[in-house]
């Protein structure tokens, strides 16, 4: 009798035990649906099309995501705000959800960003602003992630070895687009790197909205230059391209584009006028990872009047996948309740991340800033062709 009595109570017990587990269990499944997730993005206005790009890549690697079972077993929905990449619409749009979401996208766009930031840090949420400048993400941390460093450390490797290519160089003139203040912060950058080297950096030449590239190429050569570098629109720097050719200048081995340059625009516009550019990004669309050559078939497809994508497609592509990683290695559930806790713990995770497996390359993050590589292309056959990669500093 007393040992059917206690094996009773071992089965209730383990009973007892089982539901509790099972209990325990269900608490830590999400709270939510689906993972809503906003993203402000310009889809109008001037640069409509690099927004245009970058949403592709958002939206293949949710349908990616979705298709394998979403972020632990639920859907990930992306609602999209559009700030045309005017800084006035943009804090408007974050102030509708800066309160309530567990993660931010964006803002693109430095603009954009300056406008919106504050609202995040002030609300003390999390925005993936992975594409707007380091130095400008730096100013709203720790409530901020960018995927690239600053312009400090990436850009000084591929300036050298642009010089070094060209050391017979003396005099360079810098070509700027100051609508972007991280455009600046390049120019200024490469600016003392040249000086360093006994280079003399003549004064930079300002393209505005609407300023005739040919005036502006005019101005720069009245400085009797040997070498120019580009920190403009895509579009911009092909027109400065083709004027540089008009007035004699040949050897584009001479001539240094900034990230923003090596866009399919470039290429487009610039054919036969750019043969030995250089140029330097943090992107290498040449990579041989297999995820990348999927998505790049993909991309082409998309966009078959393009060569290559600008670097905002991949890092906001990477900017999905790390969410999907945080949420499900932190076990956030999407809880309202525990909104703060859970906005801190995916933070914490995506601020400081070892190995991330980007769609080109892996790489970390530290303190908020990602530590990529530098590629250093030149142009042959109005193709670029990669010269030589650079790790982080």
């Amino acid at each position: 009798m007393k040992k059917s009595i206690r094996k009773i109570l071992v089965i209730f017990f383990g009973l007892i035990l089982i539901i509790s587990l099972g209990a325990g269990s269900a608490a830590a499944e999400p709270a939510v649906k689906e993972w809503k997730v906003p993203f402000l993005i310009f889809l109008t206005g001037p640069y409509a099309g690099f927004g245009k790009q970058i949403k592709w890549s958002v939206d293949e690697a949710v349908r990616e995501i979705n298709a394998a079972g979403g972020i632990a077993g639920r859907p990930i929905v992306i609602e999209y705000h559009d700030t045309g990449i005017d800084p006035a619409k943009a804090a408007a749009e974050m102030s509708k959800v800066v309160e309530h979401s567990l993660v931010i996208f964006g803002p693109i766009g430095a603009p954009p960003a300056k406008a919106a930031l504050p609202l995040v840090a002030r609300e003390k949420a999390f925005a993936m602003a992975v594409t707007i400048g380091a130095e400008i993400s730096i100013q709203f941390q720790p409530y901020t992630v960018h995927l690239t460093d600053t312009f400090e450390k990436v850009t000084p490797p591929a300036v050298n070895e642009w010089i070094k290519r060209n050391s017979d160089m003396k005099k360079v003139v810098q070509f700027l687009f100051p609508l972007d203040p991280t455009f600046a912060v390049v120019i200024k950058v490469q600016g003392d790197i040249m000086k360093a080297h006994g280079i003399e950096v003549m004064p930079t030449v300002e393209l505005g909205e609407g300023v005739d590239m040919a005036s502006a190429v005019v101005k720069a050569m009245a400085y009797k230059p040997d070498g120019f570098t580009i920190m403009t629109l895509p579009v911009d720097a092909a027109k400065i391209m083709k004027e540089l050719d008009k007035r004699g200048v040949k050897d584009k081995s001479k001539v240094l584009g900034a990230n923003v340059v090596d866009d399919p625009s470039f290429y487009e516009l610039g054919k036969g006028c750019i043969n030995g550019t250089y140029l330097w990004n943090f992107v290498n669309s040449m990579s041989e990872k297999p995820k990348w050559k999927a998505l790049f078939r993909k991309y082409r497809k998309a966009f078959p009047e393009f060569k290559d994508p600008t670097f905002g497609v991949i890092f906001n592509y990477d900017m999905v996948y790390m969410t999907k990683m945080a949420i499900e290695a932190t076990g956030a559930t999407g809880d309202p309740a525990k909104l703060a806790e859970e906005r801190k713990k995916i933070m914490d995770y995506c601020r400081n991340l070892k190995g991330f497996p980007g769609v080109q390359y892996d790489y970390d993050t530290v303190d908020g800033l990602g530590r990529t590589p530098t590629f250093l292309f030149q142009v042959q056959g109005d193709q670029k062709q990669l010269v030589k990669t650079f790790a982080p500093m």
